[in-house]
Parts: C-alpha cells; sequence; structure tokens
C-alpha cells in the first residue's frame, strides 16, 4: 500500500471516529485478558491504538475475554451486568453488553487481581 493510500485512509478512520455520534457508531471493543499468570487487564480499541480502561461512556459495547488462565475466569460485575467464564476455561468468547452508569468490577473468582472501571 502506498503512503498516499495509508494516509487517506487513516484520515478518513479518525474523521469517521470524530464526526459520528456515539450512539449511532459500532460497538466499540473493550478487551478483558487474564493470566497465564493471576494478572488481569482491561483495553478499550481506541482509533490510537488499546488504552487502560478507567471512565468511559455508557452504552453497547463487545467484550473481548482472552482466558489464558487454567485456574482462574473473567468475571465482568456491575449495574444489570453479570457475565464470567467458567475457571475451567482457556480461550476467547464475545459478550455484547450494554453498560449503564455505575462503577464495574472486572475479577477472577479464584481470587486474583481486581480491576475496576467508571462509566458515566
Amino acid at each position: 500500500m502506498n503512503n498516499r493510500l495509508l494516509a487517506s485512509f487513516l484520515v478518513s478512520v479518525v474523521c469517521a471516529s470524530i464526526l459520528v455520534p456515539a450512539g449511532l457508531a459500532a460497538r466499540q471493543l473493550i478487551v478483558a485478558r487474564i493470566g497465564p499468570a493471576d494478572s488481569i487487564s482491561l483495553k478499550l480499541l481506541t482509533a490510537i491504538g488499546y488504552m487502560r480502561v478507567s471512565t468511559i461512556p455508557h452504552g453497547s459495547y463487545t467484550v473481548r475475554v482472552e482466558d489464558r488462565s487454567r485456574t482462574g475466569d473473567v468475571h465482568l460485575v456491575g449495574p444489570g451486568t453479570d457475565r464470567h467464564t467458567s475457571l475451567a476455561f482457556v480461550g476467547a468468547v464475545s459478550w455484547p453488553v450494554r453498560l449503564a452508569k455505575g462503577t464495574y468490577t472486572v475479577r477472577s473468582d479464584s481470587g486474583s487481581r481486581t480491576v475496576r472501571f467508571h462509566v458515566r
């Protein structure tokens, strides 16, 4: 792909992300990862790459769970939301979720770390 075509594509993506109201945009992607050790991470895919989730707007999201732990699970809990993988599950799964305003927690029921984020 030549540089001019790549530059045009990137400008189009950035303009579309600015001009399309949040309610009309496609579901945003949140990636929740656990393992292979007891680490948990939560990142939001943005136009400039993955960013750590701390505060995000309410709305529809797809949560892609990447569970690489043989002893842990991913458990998302918040207002109207309670989704989890099993402790025995290792692999990837996607959940469509509608996040309402409030505080959410992503944790492992095996007792590893907890990540909290806020939806405004």
